[in-house]
Parts: C-alpha cells; structure tokens; sequence
C-alpha cells in the first residue's frame, strides 16, 4: 500500500472537514491564565534540549530543502520548505495571532499583544526563552517551522546532508523522531491537545478559543505532505499503515487523558473541575430546538460526562484483537464514570497498564487488512447502535473508519457517499443530532458488510 493511493481517498474523504479541522486549528491561541508558570517543553532527547535552533531560514537554501519543484537526486523531495512556505497552515501560525479574531480573543482574556505572549506563542510559533539558543536565521515570525517538528538543528543541521549520514546518527545528533506513531503524536498532541506546559481550558475556549481535536492519521494526511513513502523511505525508516498509525495515536491520547485527569493542574480549576475534561456537547446544546424531545440520555440528562473518546475507541478496537484488553477497558471506564459521578478518588493504573498492553500489542502485531475490516465493522456498529453518542466521541470513531478504510482498500472509494454522509452529520458541533450520525452509520455498515 503506498501512502499517494492514501492520499486520493483521504483527499475524496475529508472536504467536509477541512474547514472543521485546519481552519479552527489556524485560529488556535493558547495563552496564559493569571496564576500559571509553566517550564518550556522538552524534547525526547537530552542532548537535543540544550541545541540552538538555527531558523527556518537554514533550510531554505535551493540546494537544501528550497527547491521549487520536487528533485530525484536524493532520497528527500528537497522542496520541503517551499511546501511549507506556501501550503502548510503551520507556517501562519504566528501570522493568525495579529489578525481581529485572535486580538479579539486575547482582549477577552486582558492580554494585549497576543503576538508576544509567551503563553500563545508556545503553540503558534516555535518558542524559546533562551536568547543564546536562536541561531542568526531564527525569527519568531516565521511560526511553527521545521525545527518546532524536527528538532533543534545546530548539532545535525551540517551532519544530515553527508553522504554517510544515517537516520540513527540524526537522531543522536538531536533529530526528533517523528517517524514512530507513538512518537509523533505526543509530539503533535502538545499543542492539539495539550499538555501541562501548554493547554486550552474552559476559560480560553469562552473567550473564543476553538475546541481542540485531534487524531494522528487523519491530521497526518490532510495537511500538505512534504516527504513520499516509497522504497526507499520504507528502507530506511518503515512503512506508512493508517491503521496502525490510527490506533497507536488513540492509544497515546488516551494515555494522555489518564494524565489529564490524574493532574491537579489539568482537571481542576480551584476547587471545581476543569469542564474541558468533560464532552462539551452534553451541556452546550439547544433548549430552544427541544432537542430533549428527540434524544436518548441512557438516563443521565444534564450530567457531565468525561471526554475520554480515546479510550472508547481503543476499547472497541480491542474487541477483535484481544478480548480480555477490552474487556478490562471497559470495567476501568465503568468505575472511573462511577467514581467520578459520586466524587471519589479513581486509581488509573489498570487503566493506563491496559493501554500500554495495548500499545505493545500494536507496536509488535500491527493491523492487518483482515482485522481492519472487523474493526471498522465493531465501529460502525457500536455508532449505529448507540443513541446517545457525545460529538466528540462521534467524529473519533468517523476518522477511525475513514483510517481504516485507507488501509483496508487503498485504491477503492466505493464507500464514499456513505462516508460523506457519516461526516454531513457532524457539520455543525453546536446542531450535532446523534440519531442522524448513527443513521448514516447504518447505512454505511450495511453497505460495507454486503
């Protein structure tokens, strides 16, 4: 399966939620609360953290990673900054702090040049404190650039062009790793969705602040791709399977959101919960369409409920793959829903030691096209049947089944009316009707299991 065949069928998949997924993700601003001091993140590798960082303009060179066009004397495209420059909403990123909604925003919040603080500018640019760590083609301006990704470059920057240099002595030279699923989320998930040094709560998001999403596949082939997996790139790192690149991202972001909740910082505001722990939707929602006249509750209307989709998702995952994961998946969230319902303490480890079973089932194993077919037959069951589906759970298990489909049949778009209407269901967050998102799966999964 090569990733271009990914790309056409993601590209037929998701023009309904391009504007969903990159036009609120290029308003993003995450900035400070008032009594908040948080260190500047670390990267994966020690040496890495004490590098400089030389700018994008380093990269820039025709001869380097500027070339207009795409070139076959290497084993890299050598266009990757052009790419970047012209198409990758990334390299906006502090350019949208200057614009009315981000002053707007920011003015909500009594900060007055979003373009200059710190706490905005860790996910909209590539942020230092550290003057002696900017290199001379270091600007601020130039947003989240290559290194925001792929690590401080003074020590590999020279090194990485040699013909004897490897992806292992890159890496050692301060490189991140970006290949590995697992990996690359974290990296990607500390700004789509926040860690402890970077974090949108309920605050930012009243002040107009979108809601953050995330799902690495998904995310991965709709932004512009500025490297080929081909023989080559196989040989020298692995190959690309949205499956499995689908499920070890869920399963790192729900490991992500035992941290949330295991962190006083993350999951409380003072003495109450940080409601952004929670599904949004099971609050936000219209009275005056009498939406309470047409939806199942399972007999808790009006009560918060925790936003930990991930888990949902690698549990139903699981089903077909290994039974007693997902049958302990499923007591774990049983009593963390309970506990958290009566107020009392939940140990997380059999949840989190769950999941890390899980991650080394995947990491060894991975999807084959068989169990992706049953897997995208367990998601579209479990959204037909369930009448009280949360927004955000819904469009999970939505770019779930499009990954999965991308490994299952590569070339193949005999599913795409389907799709178009699972994702048509999911326009509108604020209007989600969950009896229409499972309707369409439905439809989908009778199609699908002909």
């Amino acid at each position: 399966m090569t990733c271009e065949a990914s790309i056409v069928k993601y590209n037929s998949l998701f023009k309904i939620i391009l504007a969903i997924l990159f036009i609120t993700s290029s308003l993003l601003i995450i900035c400070p609360e008032s009594a908040y001091s948080a260190p500047e993140p670390t990267t994966s590798n020690a040496f890495a953290a004490s590098n400089a960082f030389m700018g994008v303009g380093s990269c820039s060179s025709s001869n380097c990673h500027g070339s207009v066009s795409p070139r076959n004397a290497t084993n890299v495209l050598q266009n990757e900054y052009v790419t970047w420059e012209k198409h990758d909403p990334h390299s906006k990123a502090w350019i949208n702090l200057t614009n009315e909604d981000s002053k707007r925003i920011a003015y909500n919040l009594g900060i007055e040049n979003p373009e200059k603080e710190p706490w905005c500018l860790r996910c909209h640019a590539t942020y230092l404190e550290d003057d002696a760590r900017k290199g001379a083609n270091f600007h601020i301006e130039d947003g989240v650039g290559c290194e925001s990704c792929h690590g401080a470059a003074e020590k590999y920057l020279g090194p990485h062009t040699a013909n004897d240099a490897t992806r292992e002595s890159n890496l050692a030279n301060g490189m991140l790793d970006v290949v590995s699923p697992s990996k690359r989320v974290k990296l990607c998930a500390s700004c789509h969705f926040g860690d402890e040094s970077q974090y949108v709560n309920h605050r930012l998001i009243g002040a107009g602040h979108p809601r953050l999403t995330f799902e690495l596949d998904t995310f991965s082939m709709i932004q512009p791709k500025h490297w080929v997996v081909d023989e080559d790139y196989i040989k020298r790192k692995a190959d690309y399977i949205p499956a499995n690149a689908w499920l070890l991202g869920q399963i790192e972001l729900a490991l992500l959101s035992i941290e949330r909740l295991n962190s006083d910082k993350l999951s409380k505001d003072g003495i109450y919960p940080e409601l952004t722990i929670f599904y949004c939707y099971a609050c936000h929602h219209s009275l005056s369409e009498e939406q309470w006249k047409k939806r199942e509750y399972s007999g808790r209307p009006g009560e918060l409920q925790l936003n930990i989709a991930s888990v949902v998702i690698v549990k139903e995952a699981l089903g077909s793959l290994d039974k007693n994961l997902s049958n302990l998946l499923e007591l774990s969230l049983q009593s963390l829903h309970e506990n958290y319902k009566q107020g009392k303490k939940t140990d997380l480890k059999s949840l989190e030691t769950a999941l890390l079973n899980a991650r080394k089932l995947i990491e060894k194993s991975g999807i084959s096209v068989t169990e992706a077919k049953i897997i995208i037959n367990s998601l579209s069951s479990y959204g037909a049947k369930s009448l009280n589906l949360q927004y955000e759970l819904a469009e999970q298990i939505a770019m779930g089944i499009s990954s999965l489909l991308a490994s299952a049949y590569p070339d193949d778009t005999m599913h795409d009316n389907e799709i178009k209407r699972v994702y048509a269901a999911l326009s509108d967050a604020a209007q989600f009707e969950p009896h229409d998102f499972s309707n369409a799966l439905a439809d989908f999964k009778a199609k699908f299991s002909r």
